[in-house]
Order: structure tokens, then C-alpha cells, then sequence
């Protein structure tokens, strides 16, 4: 639905970072094994109130407590956060190199 979309950025620079970041996640969602990909993917699907059941039926699926899925999604967030810095650093440090 393109209602959810953000506007695009009227910055070049802007845009440019975003991109790069765009690139950046796929690399690291790219990383995450097919399992980890699609609860990743499942567990924030929706973000209504109805997240709420999706998760219990998704705990339940898994035979995870619902704390347990949690942690599980919690570690699969912590590894892409951490690509995701990694990705940007190289990417920043390419730019420079390329610039200066």
C-alpha cells in the first residue's frame, strides 16, 4: 500500500543515505538464514494491536513462551543491527576513500 510509504526525500544527500541503508539491510537480511528471515519478517509484519495474536499463534507454531520468541527475535534484531553498522562503516569508509 503506497499510503505507508514515506515521501521521498527532497535532499540528494538524503536519498543517497537511504539508499545506502536500503542496500545495507538487504545485504544483511540476505545473511539471516531462511528460518530466521521469516520469523524476523513475521514476528513485525503487522504492527496493529492485532500484533499481539500474530505473535502468540507464530510462539505457538515454534513451541516457544512467548518471552522466548521475544529473546529469539530479540538476537535475530541484535545481528542486524550489528551488519547494518558494520555495512554503513564500510560504506562511509568507501566514500571517503573515493572523495578525499
Amino acid at each position: 500500500d503506497a499510503s505507508v510509504l514515506p515521501d521521498p526525500p527532497d535532499d540528494e544527500e538524503e536519498r543517497k543515505r537511504l539508499e545506502l541503508e536500503d542496500e545495507c539491510l538487504k545485504r544483511c537480511m540476505g545473511k539471516l538464514s531462511t528460518a530466521d528471515d521469516d520469523l524476523f519478517r513475521r514476528y513485525f509484519q503487522d504492527l496493529t494491536p492485532a500484533k499481539i495474536k500474530i505473535r502468540k499463534k507464530l510462539a505457538a507454531e515454534l513451541r516457544l513462551t512467548g518471552n522466548a520468541l521475544a529473546i529469539k527475535v530479540g538476537r535475530i534484531r541484535k545481528r542486524l543491527r550489528e551488519c547494518m553498522k558494520e555495512c554503513l562503516a564500510e560504506a562511509s569508509n568507501q566514500m571517503t576513500d573515493i572523495g578525499g
